[in-house]
């Protein structure tokens, strides 16, 4: 390993992309201190690249004080040419880590050097007990290594798409979840949603073999997730139709976006606490009543996305009268069919059609019903073309807990995603035209 103390530009050098410390002014303030009185008494330590700038492994905040402080150059210790396994690997060792620090990523960082270096040795050099060092490593909440965090591509196509425009949205990653808080932030009394509104009757829910699942907890829909949707599958100022609108976080993003939402619930008490909490956007209504009566309940046509969340059949029973609480799988898809075909024949050609839906079994087999592939086919049926799947890859709370339990007793693997179906209304070639004029 060449090593060797050079000076070098500031502007030849780059911080690590991997850096787990948190941004300190604390620290940026005592460096910057220490670098008054004393001068540069410690060094950057740094790797060769080989574009002809170097990148820092320690000394990132040290860097910004020189740069506060308008240092041209700095001394460093250059490592020169080795692998960024290697990087990490000294970043984690010689850091001081009693200043604020990101545990998701030194937990990403400490798994990945696990698969390549004695984990054993490496414990010895960190400054954590072996029960916090667990607790990092062993983290669920910590996103998946399967999945390569942003690179500089896709993090342009995140600027102009919200995320990446590929076939997998994970829902677990610290960009979502910011975007979220951010979103939640616009959506005033979204704890009472859904709050005490499932059906309750239990001798029937017996009867016609329902589950009824999270009474008295909020069920929301994920508002970034409607975002992407509306603003990849929705032209600007466009219409939308929601047949089963649910709370109000579809109809407030719809707002915040500048587009008409038209959405149906059968629940008055929800429906009153949607518009009340829509009232401020223009364009943004929810209707009371049974979708399987659109035509009558929506009078408009020409809309331009049709876009829900419908039932999961009686995955979760919202009321005695929705569609969750029918007696049979074939008499849910019957009228799921009918609710669909009314939707479709107001959606505009050259339109989308998408629904965010998941596999349900069934409650006396434990089997998969097919639910997915029977919306494929409904509307296929119904005319649509099916042009995308994206796989929506959830928070995993009590997953971790839970599921191997019940892979040891049954061997059912623990479910961590939806899916999102995509489908058209006429001619795919008419969509360049259709959505250049937005920005």
């Amino acid at each position: 390993m060449k090593k060797k103390f050079i000076k070098v530009r500031l502007n030849k050098l780059v911080k690590c992309s991997w850096n787990y410390k948190n941004d300190d002014s604390k620290l940026l303030k005592k460096l910057v201190n220490n670098l008054k009185r004393n001068g540069q008494i410690e060094n950057i330590i740094i790797r060769e690249l080989d574009t002809g700038y170097y990148e820092i492994v320690n000394g990132n905040h040290r860097l910004d004080a020189f740069k506060e402080l308008k240092y041209k150059d700095c001394m460093c210790y250059n490592l020169g040419k080795i692998t960024e396994s290697q990087a990490k690997r000294l970043a984690i060792e010689t850091n001081e880590t009693k200043f604020s620090h990101d545990e998701v990523e030194l937990s990403k960082l400490l798994k990945e050097l696990e698969e390549e270096f004695d984990i054993d040795e490496l414990i010895e050099t960190l400054p954590y007990d072996d029960i916090q060092f667990n607790e990092i490593i062993n983290d669920p909440s910590i996103p998946s290594l399967n999945y390569d965090p942003p690179n500089e591509n896709n993090i342009k196509l995140s600027d102009k798409y919200i995320v990446p425009p590929f076939s997998v949205f994970d829902t677990k990653q610290g960009y979502w979840q910011d975007r979220k808080k951010e979103w939640l932030k616009l959506i005033p009394q979204i704890e009472n949603s859904r709050e005490d509104t499932l059906y309750r009757d239990k001798t029937k829910a017996s009867r016609i073999n329902t589950a009824v699942c999270n009474i008295g907890t909020t069920s929301l829909f994920d508002p970034v997730l409607a975002e992407i949707i509306y603003t990849w599958f929705c032209p600007k100022n466009g219409n939308v139709l929601d047949p089963f609108g649910g709370e109000q976080t579809k109809g407030v993003v719809c707002g915040e976006l500048g587009l008409n939402y038209s959405g149906i619930e059968i629940r008055q008490e929800q429906v009153d606490l949607n518009n009340e909490t829509c009232k401020k956007y223009k364009n943004i209504k929810y209707y009371t009543g049974d979708s399987n009566n659109l035509n009558k309940i929506i009078k408009e046509t020409d809309f331009d996305l049709v876009f829900t969340s419908p039932p999961y059949y009686d995955l979760e029973v919202y009321s005695a009268d929705d569609m969750s609480s029918l007696g049979t799988y074939k008499e849910f898809m019957e009228q799921y069919k009918n609710i669909f075909k009314q939707a479709i024949s107001k959606l505009k050609n050259n339109s989308f059609l998408v629904v965010k839906i998941g596999e349900i079994r069934d409650k006396k087999t434990g089997h998969y019903r097919n639910f997915v592939g029977d919306n494929i086919t409904i509307f296929k049926d119904l005319g649509l073309e099916y042009y995308n799947e994206i796989i929506l890859l959830n928070t995993l709370g009590t997953l971790p807990v839970r599921a191997g339990r019940f892979f040891e007793a049954s061997k059912k693997v623990g479910k961590a995603h939806q899916n999102i179906l995509v489908f058209i209304k006429g001619d795919s070639k008419g969509i360049k035209k259709k959505f250049c004029n937005k920005d």
